[in-house]
């Protein structure tokens, strides 16, 4: 199959700098975002799903970008003035794979497996498996793909413009190097002082037990939460709040936290802070490819020990916090810190992406549609995992399909038995949440 050749060599954005730089110094190799998505029927031959990625990816740019640092891997002085993509063939024998799994083989298993292979930046960046053979009737793609090539929802892009029945309409899907502020600039206007959001950095996060130390190991797992109990969640928490199904999710992510901490005998933190990543795209980049995306941290509830009146005080948080003006500045941050000599650039991004600034991250994967198929062979599900695994040890997203949220929980692999112990929790405050019974209030 012909190679596709790539752009050539183009500077990167303040932004994708301090990505790229946590990613190489930090965090070499596993500082990715990845998406597992569920067929029905049997699976293709892995010469058709190339055959696929290169009509559908085949003019997507950043897909054919590595990294490249000038000097022979010598650390660079300044990173913004030496660190570049670099245009490379689309090598789709490389990057596409097949794996014929053992009958009854756990697919959670396999896919820990494979999420424990870095994907370094400067081979590939990215990686798409075709997974068979565990169950005879379906079959699944594991995309994983550097934060340094693009975002999580451009990672959902991809899959959107993979599983469309339709073609894709003819031209390039390009990412120009644009600001955070220049992606929403009527809402971010007056937002570009960074000076809020590094005031509120130095309050630090409580450090819990998965925050310590760092293996080459991955474990993955997801929990299901039907579209009945995100209803009966949303039920409860009126008429106090309008609680959306997010919300929901931060909720029984918070109740599990708080219960697996309270079995171990641990204290309740005082302060633990969460990261929320918001999609900073503005109207005219809609469809592009790149690193569009900020965060905004928010104070998780767990010390509060009912479940609604949790739930409640979450969408009070989200309500009040999802800031786009803080998210803004957050990212001209980080973009700020990124210019910064060498030493002085890693310890600030170290710090912003760090356990002791954010506990854990919980990200919101941009819905599914039921239209999407592969080949003919329907969707019927996925579960994904943001980036973050340095210091936090375990991760959370959120992938809403027809209605029901899949929660995908990632962890160091040295954190299984907690990680483990986390999916029970969460079982549990999904339970909880379906159980739950609005009473009809009384006509006087």
């Amino acid at each position: 199959m012909p190679a596709i050749s790539g752009p050539e060599r183009n500077r990167v954005t303040g932004l994708d700098v301090a990505i790229a730089a946590h990613e190489l110094w930090n965090a070499p190799g596993h500082c990715g975002i990845h998406c597992l998505i569920l067929f029905a029927g049997s699976a293709p031959s892995v010469d058709e799903l190339r055959d696929l990625v290169v009509r559908r990816w085949g003019d997507v740019d950043r897909l054919a970008y590595r990294l490249d640092v000038p000097g022979e891997g010598r650390v660079p002085a300044r990173l913004r003035r030496r660190v570049y993509w670099t245009g490379g063939a689309f090598d789709v024998m490389r990057r596409v794979r097949g794996y014929q799994l053992p009958p009854a083989t756990p697919l959670r298993d396999f896919v820990s497996v494979l999420l424990a292979e870095a994907v370094p930046l400067a081979e590939a960046g990215w990686r798409l498996s075709l997974l068979s053979g565990y169950d005879q009737d379906q079959f699944a793609i594991l995309l994983q793909m550097n934060h340094g090539i693009a975002d999580g929802v451009s990672a959902m892009m991809l899959i959107d413009r993979l599983l469309r029945p339709a073609t894709p309409g003819a031209g390039r899907v390009l990412a120009p190097p644009r600001t955070i502020g220049q992606a929403a600039p009527g809402a971010t206007r007056g937002s570009r002082s960074p000076w809020p959001v590094l005031r509120t950095a130095l309050r630090p996060s409580k450090r819990l037990p998965y925050n310590r130390g760092r293996s080459a190991d991955r474990f993955f797992t997801w929990v299901d939460m039907s579209a009945e109990a995100v209803a009966a969640a949303r039920r409860a928490a009126r008429p106090q709040a309008s609680a959306t199904a997010n919300d929901v999710c931060l909720a029984v992510v918070a109740g599990a936290l708080r219960a697996t901490i309270l079995d171990r005998g641990d204290p309740l933190p005082r302060r633990l802070y969460i990261g929320v990543p918001l999609n900073m795209r503005g109207r005219d980049q809609a469809a592009n490819i790149g690193n569009y995306v900020s965060h905004i941290r928010l104070p998780l509830p767990v010390r509060t020990a009912d479940q609604v009146q949790r739930l409640r005080e979450i969408s009070q948080l989200t309500r009040d916090g999802a800031n786009i003006k803080y998210a803004a500045a957050s990212g001209n941050l980080l973009g700020m810190v990124a210019r910064l000599p060498l030493p002085a650039a890693l310890a600030g991004i170290r710090h912003m992406l760090s356990a002791s600034y954010i506990s854990t991250w919980c990200t919101a994967v941009p819905p599914l549609s039921p239209q999407l198929n592969l080949l003919g062979r329907p969707v019927l599900g996925g579960a994904g995992g943001p980036p973050g695994m340095v210091s936090h040890g375990l991760v959370f997203a959120f992938c809403p399909f027809r209605g029901s949220y899949t929660i995908g929980v990632t962890a160091d692999g040295m954190h299984r038995d907690f990680a483990s112990s986390v999916c029970e929790a969460l079982r549990r405050e999904v339970a909880q949440f379906a159980c739950h019974r609005v009473e009809p209030v009384p006509v006087s």
